[in-house]
């Protein structure tokens, strides 16, 4: 309202003195202390009566200052006769051409003019204040005209005032500010009309640009980021207010600091010189592959192009595609490459008929060579040989003190043990309590231990070392068991072949057993009269026979030799009967314990220590006991031959499960002797086979042994030297201690349980 009122006041002024109105007005405004905008009706009106009309009333009065502005004036009394005529009011008259020498001559001018009509108006008390716009087209001038009436104390005209203003120039420029205005305020239309136009633009830009799947980044010649898209947000975890404003090595986190100040020079560290180079010549690059950081640090792999906008300050356009899911089908591809490929790799080398050391030593390669596992180049791989027991069998790094340490290790101990005996991978990322097998020094580091286990039987650990910290990861875990699933099936087949020659071998054994138990039981029956005969005479001659005769010698040798006959014929017989024997329940500790009874004394004349060891809570057996007596007899016989200058027999019991799940009674009978050289092992358990001097062996005792455990349909092998396998029971024994290695025997005989006839 203040504002309203303030330029209508101004407004009116200026029709008397237009070029000081609004300084009159302002003068009032300052001395109230008021301002246009805020002032009040009461306040104008003092304004008006205080500061206006005195000096509207002085400018009036003064003639100088009229013509100084180069204003007119014309005074009239109470009659309309002119009183006073200034130079300017005769000048604006003249223009109309007309003689102005006397008044007559001046009313009809101003008559022509239409200007007495006003002054009449005035005077009449009709208009106490009249204005008129007049214009001369004689010189086409514009003229301002306000007429207004001059009054006494008592509101008595005493006549009027006639001012005159040339408005010529005003008015020009007038209606030229007019048709600035409008052609403004056109343009303003037009501009309101393109900035519409440019929102509805800029709103359908961002819309495309907040549409795109790809990240756009747009920077400044500085490298600072001015725009981001909505996906580039969501890309990388940020705000808008957190990113905008910001140097686009938040995205890259490259952190040279004299790198920072221009984009190019920033740019160049990360793309190349030679893609900067191209960037300044084309304006652009398309599909560079880089890493962006997220806020949190992930790295996500992009494809990037880059283009320089033309006629934007130089501004940079950074547009870049989300690789992630097309690296992780690639990594996918690869990584079923790899498993496919080691595992391909396996089964060539199972068909190609090669050993399974050699199987598990590149098995152990293949696995630490692959790219995209964080394996260090370490690890191990073990084979269940004893029940509850994994034996090193191939290892690549891990240096001697863990060779050393895990050349066995017993099912639950360490992590190994705990994969055998929970048949499930153990993890770690360190050396936690589960790692009980340590060493001074030991170097910080994880594990995977992989079971490998076929029809939930354990055969074996894969263990692979990690570096400390690392994370727990599915696909190695996945390509770990696909290996330790292969490694199975070859180590099962391996057994089964193994298991097969050892059948056609004991096959063999047992058709060559047959056709000597018939040569010698047919030789036997044959020299078993005339040797009956030999003998009854020479026992008869001797009787007769003074010792002291020279023939008493020679007839007690010829007695002697003729008893050995005797006993290898009834060995013979014995070798070559078909008939079943007396079998019965027992158990079979016992009959071990009372078959060592007989040979004590024998040992301990021949300086040979027993050490017992049997297992409690054995099944009773269906046996023979005494040819299971007479095995063990020949059996330690045959070890205490082996150590002349004494040594220890250790005689063991347990139970065992085979891999088609039968029960087996294990005997072990190990010596400390000599051991059976590898060229002679296979021909033992040959009738008449013998390595012992000349009448100290008949060479029956072990195809004797060999018959009788084949008709209770168990087995009996040997391994010598005793000390070289780990399977056998003197190898982790106090007695071993400080012995060659590469010594000793064993026998281990396998009796199934639950066999309740003889040759079934």
């Amino acid at each position: 309202m203040g504002k309203d009122l303030y330029d209508s006041v101004v407004s009116k002024i200026a029709l008397i003195t237009p070029m000081f109105a609004k300084a009159i007005v302002d003068m009032g405004l300052e001395k109230l202390g008021a301002n246009p905008y805020e002032v009040t009706p009461s306040q104008m009106r003092i304004i008006i009566n205080e500061e206006v009309l005195p000096k509207l009333k002085k400018f009036i009065r003064n003639d100088e200052t009229l013509e100084t502005i180069g204003g007119g004036k014309i005074s009239f009394d109470s009659n309309g006769k002119i009183i006073s005529l200034n130079t300017s009011a005769k000048k604006f008259l003249l223009l109309k051409g007309k003689d102005l020498s006397d008044d007559n001559k001046i009313y009809q001018v101003l008559d022509e003019m239409g200007l007495k009509e006003i002054v009449d108006s005035v005077l009449n008390q009709e208009q106490e204040v009249t204005v008129k716009e007049v214009e001369l087209e004689e010189s086409k001038v514009r003229l301002n005209v306000i007429a207004g009436s001059l009054k006494d104390n008592q509101n008595k005209i005493l006549g009027a005032t006639l001012f005159i203003q040339d408005i010529t120039l005003k008015s020009a420029i007038e209606l030229e500010v007019d048709q600035v205005y409008k052609r403004i305020e056109s343009q303003n239309k037009e501009l309101l009309i393109a900035k519409n136009q440019i929102t509805v633009a800029k709103e359908f830009s961002d819309n495309i640009i907040n549409s795109m799947i790809d990240s756009l980044i747009i920077v400044n010649p500085e490298g600072i980021i001015e725009k981001v898209n909505k996906a580039t947000l969501n890309l990388l975890g940020y705000r808008e207010d957190e990113i905008i404003g910001k140097h686009i090595e938040i995205v890259f986190r490259v952190t040279q600091k004299e790198e920072k100040s221009d984009f190019l020079l920033f740019a160049s560290s990360l793309l190349g010189k030679e893609k900067i180079k191209e960037l300044n010549i084309n304006r652009f690059i398309n599909n560079f592959e880089i890493n962006y950081f997220s806020k949190i640090g992930d790295i996500i792999p992009m494809m990037l192009s880059i283009s320089v906008i033309k006629g934007n300050n130089g501004n940079i356009v950074l547009m870049a595609k989300d690789m992630s899911e097309i690296k992780h089908a690639e990594q996918e591809i690869q990584q079923n490459y790899d498993i496919q490929y080691v595992l391909n790799t396996l089964l060539k080398l199972q068909v190609e008929n090669v050993s399974l050391n050699k199987i598990l030593e590149k098995t152990l390669d293949s696995i630490l060579d692959i790219p995209w596992l964080s394996f260090e180049s370490k690890g191990a791989i073990f084979i269940t040989e004893e029940p509850s027991i994994l034996v090193m069998k191939a290892q690549k790094n891990v240096g001697e003190p863990i060779c050393l340490a895990c050349s066995k290790i017993n099912f639950g101990k360490c992590l190994c043990g705990l994969a055998a005996l929970k048949k499930e991978i153990q993890f770690t990322d360190c050396l936690d309590e589960r790692h009980t097998t340590r060493y001074e020094n030991m170097v910080k580091h994880g594990h995977y231990c992989v079971p490998i286990t076929f029809m939930d039987k354990v055969l074996g650990v894969i263990n692979i070392y990690i570096k400390a910290g690392s994370s727990r990861n599915v696909e190695a875990e996945r390509f770990l068991n696909s290996i330790a699933n292969v490694l199975a099936s070859i180590i099962n087949r391996k057994y089964m072949e193994q298991e097969k020659e050892k059948l056609q071998a004991q096959f063999l054994q047992i058709e060559k057993m047959a056709a000597v138990g018939q040569l010698a039981g047919g030789v036997a029956h044959e020299i078993n009269n005339p040797m009956g005969v030999i003998l009854g005479f020479a026992q008869s001659v001797v009787k007769n026979i003074k010792e002291g005769d020279l023939l008493y010698m020679p007839l007690k040798s010829i007695e002697r030799e003729a008893v050995r006959c005797k006993n290898l014929i009834n060995d013979l017989l014995v070798f070559s009967r078909k008939e079943k024997s007396k079998v019965e329940l027992v158990n079979i500790n016992i009959v071990i314990d009372g078959t060592i009874s007989l040979i004590e004394a024998q040992a301990k004349l021949k300086k040979v220590e027993i050490i017992k060891k049997y297992s409690e809570g054995l099944p009773m057996i269906m046996v023979n006991s005494n040819q299971i007596q007479q095995v063990i007899v020949n059996l330690c016989n045959n070890a205490m031959d082996a150590m002349p200058k004494g040594g220890e027999i250790k005689i063991s019991s347990n139970i065992e499960i085979d891999n088609r799940y039968i029960n087996y009674i294990i005997i072990r009978i190990s010596d400390t002797g000599e051991g059976i050289p590898n060229e002679i092992k296979s021909k033992i358990f040959e009738p008449y086979f013998t390595t012992k001097e000349v009448g100290k062996g008949t060479g029956l005792g072990l195809s004797l042994s060999y018959e009788i455990i084949q008709k209770h349909n168990g087995t009996i092998e040997v391994e010598s030297p005793a000390f070289a396998s780990a399977t056998t029971p003197l190898a982790d024994n106090k007695a071993t201690e400080g012995k060659e290695i590469g010594k000793g025997t064993t026998f281990i005989i396998k009796l199934p349980v639950g066999v309740d006839n003889y040759e079934n």
